[in-house]
């Protein structure tokens, strides 16, 4: 096994990919720096170039919006966006738990779509909620016995309150 110098430090490592990136380009298909160089690097030009960064970020996002979504739901849920949008339908546009349309906005002013609710121990696609409500189960951890205390909560105070 050959060694390779690190063209940052000066250290000898043995060549390959447990001490350097893997880079076509480079002498063995191996960057020119090792791994504790490279990300302090990295780590310094990222810090030195926040606002590009940023903006190259924002940039990908915008342009490939409707690919991501589509990635997120095959690789979160297993669902296609054909699949998505029948579910949508289904519901009718709006939220399986309260029944109203999302109204929660993202930084750039436009709607949420409805999220996705699973059981995180299955996988198993539940249906589309609001942001509100998929964040209330998310709170209570799914825990029934919890999400009932609340509504037994609820009731009493109700109750107490149309005694007043």
């Amino acid at each position: 096994m050959e060694n390779r110098k690190c063209t940052k430090c000066g250290e000898e490592f043995p060549a390959t990919r447990e001490y350097f990136y893997p880079f076509k380009q480079g002498k063995y298909g191996l960057s020119s720096r090792c791994k504790a160089c490279h990300k302090a690097y990295t780590y310094e030009w990222r810090a030195n170039n926040r606002d590009r960064l940023n903006a190259s970020v924002k940039e990908r996002f915008s342009k490939n919006r409707g690919q991501q979504k589509h990635y997120q739901l095959k690789y979160k849920y297993g669902l296609s966006i054909e699949e998505y949008e029948a579910a949508l339908q289904k519901q009718a546009g709006v939220c399986a738990i309260c029944g109203c349309m999302e109204t929660e906005k993202h930084q750039n002013g436009t709607v949420k779509k409805l999220n996705v609710d699973h059981n995180h121990e299955t996988g198993q696609v539940r249906g589309l909620l609001c942001s509100r409500c998929n964040r209330v189960i998310g709170y209570t951890k799914e825990n029934k016995e919890l999400l009932k205390s609340i509504v037994d909560y609820l009731r009493y105070w109700s109750e107490y309150e149309d005694l007043s």
